[in-house]
């Protein structure tokens, strides 16, 4: 089971597949799963919302992470809640995203790519690091 614990694996799964998204299920599969990068998050109302780190989502949506990090820093660029940061010790935090922001990260990356001009418009708006739209515009736009 790839080093997994196979009792959290299967709490984990039969907790997540009655509500997860179809399209999603791919990061269910032992070889994807990670309790560390998902987090389930209980709000008061018995709700419960799922967050995954930048560097998962990265993954899922197969972009640099250092790109997401860089259009998620402004938290103005998705909706209210969509973006939620992570306490990991003193001064640290990880950046994480709801599934909503998550779909509406990837539904703003899909229409900033519909031309390479939007898209080097796109970078030029949403990424401030001069070295890193460089780095993006050099490879070859999807």
């Amino acid at each position: 089971m790839n080093g997994l614990d196979p009792q959290a694996y299967l709490a984990d799964v039969l907790d997540r597949i009655h509500d997860h998204k179809i399209n999603r299920l791919d990061e269910l599969l032992p070889w994807n799963w990670s309790a560390i990068t998902t987090i389930d998050a209980r709000q008061p109302d018995g709700d419960s919302h799922r967050v995954r780190t930048i560097k998962f989502v990265a993954e899922i949506l197969e972009e640099d992470p250092e790109l997401l990090q860089a259009i998620v820093s402004n938290d103005d660029n998705l909706s209210y809640g969509s973006i939620i940061s992570v306490y990991t010790g003193d001064d640290e935090s990880v950046t994480a995203l709801t599934d909503d922001g998550m779909d509406e990260l990837e539904q703003m990356l899909k229409d900033a790519r519909r031309s390479p001009q939007e898209w080097n418009d796109f970078l030029d708006s949403f990424v401030d690091d001069e070295l890193l739209v460089a780095r993006i515009k050099a490879k070859s736009p999807r």
